[in-house]
């Protein structure tokens, strides 16, 4: 019998006898055994049970932290395939994190026109033809509301079924970045996203699908005329295929180039919940954010534990965070949305770490919301 059969087995027969409405605790105590076992063969649903367990306090860990562990096999058993670890996940870190700020606001009344840390009003007006991500701020009946307005420009060879597929998955990612968020010390900002696919040469973001042959091309292009930073950061990226963005030469601003590049196996470009989420994440860099992971082939350290109190709550392990610019699954949070306007106000990249020749770090960190 198959590992995977012998830990469906010890699941099963753990969930009836541990969940069993009138079992005893003899029969309480087996059962979680035998969960416990399915977890140690790999069983994904049987991980999310050890970290729900674990979490909850039934049982604690001899070797380990309980809570750090918990979130370590609660972000395996996603991995594993079972999706509920990644709802839940989510949920835990936006339940820690508003614990956290909500006794710092709740008692304000905080109206008025978004003010920045400086005091002075929040101003976006970045719209045209060279803007590929428009982005005007507006206080309109009580309520601050960033508007962002997206052409898209979709790039993929495959048939016409699987082409709007995709496209569905890259307007979804886009879309994940709207909601009710708030920013500047407990100020509360809508983002609303306008998406549009007209045939615009300049004024679109592309995205571009890539498949073996395409990927190709793009790697020889950069190996003719990207300099030799850019074709080291490009060679471990098409060594890895994973997904990205080229967001300018040199650096990012709102009038810089921006395309998205996504690429992995046949089966990852077909899966459109993974599509949507890296699609999210790499609109993240076109918004004007940078990388939070640590990725030692390409200069960046990660950001250590306990750095910020904005993204403690959402930490995982050390220098791994569940937010969407570390893990393209995480969510984006307040700390990202207020990044976003830092860098259309500003015209400058937001960085969580120092990235090349880039030094400076948001402002938005160490600032406490």
């Amino acid at each position: 019998m198959e590992n995977f059969s012998v830990a469906e087995y010890y699941r099963e027969k753990g969930k009836t006898l541990y969940f069993g409405k009138d079992n005893t605790e003899p029969m309480r105590l087996e059962g979680l055994s035998h969960i416990i076992r399915a977890q140690m063969l790999g069983d994904a649903e049987a991980t999310y049970l050890v970290a729900k367990l674990l979490l909850d306090g039934v049982i604690r860990s001899l070797k380990y932290d309980n809570e750090k562990y918990a979130l370590r096999l609660m972000y395996t058993a996603h991995h594993r395939g079972y999706v509920q670890a990644r709802a839940f996940l989510n949920y835990y870190c936006e339940k820690l994190y508003y614990e956290k700020f909500r006794n710092r606001y709740s008692e304000k009344d905080i109206t008025g026109p978004l003010i920045g840390f400086d005091g002075k009003s929040v101003k976006i007006d970045r719209k045209g033809v060279l803007t590929p991500v428009d982005a005007v701020l507006k206080y309109e009946n009580g309520r601050n509301i960033l508007y962002l307005s997206v052409n898209l420009s979709i790039i993929a060879a495959c048939e016409d079924e699987e082409y709007e597929c995709f496209c569905s998955a890259v307007r979804r990612g886009i879309r994940m970045w709207e909601g009710e968020y708030e920013v500047f010390g407990g100020q509360k900002v809508t983002v609303t996203i306008n998406i549009t696919e007209d045939k615009r040469l300049y004024d679109s973001i592309y995205i571009c699908r890539l498949d073996g042959e395409m990927a190709d091309g793009v790697q020889k292009m950069i190996d003719r005329i990207g300099t030799d930073e850019a074709k080291k950061h490009a060679g471990n990226i098409f060594k890895a295929r994973r997904s990205f963005a080229n967001i300018g030469i040199g650096k990012w601003s709102v009038h810089s180039r921006k395309i998205i590049y996504i690429q992995g196996d046949d089966e990852r470009l077909n899966d459109e919940y993974t599509v949507s989420h890296v699609v999210k994440h790499e609109f993240g860099h076109a918004l004007g954010l940078g990388d939070l992971y640590e990725d030692k082939a390409d200069g960046l350290t990660g950001v250590d534990s306990e750095a910020y109190e904005e993204i403690n709550a959402y930490k995982i392990t050390d220098k791994f965070y569940n937010l969407v610019m570390c893990d393209s699954m995480g969510v984006v949070s307040n700390n990202d949305i207020e990044m976003v306007l830092l860098a259309f106000r500003d015209n400058r990249m937001q960085l969580f770490q120092p990235f090349r020749r880039l030094k400076d770090i948001s402002e938005a960190l160490g600032k406490g919301n």
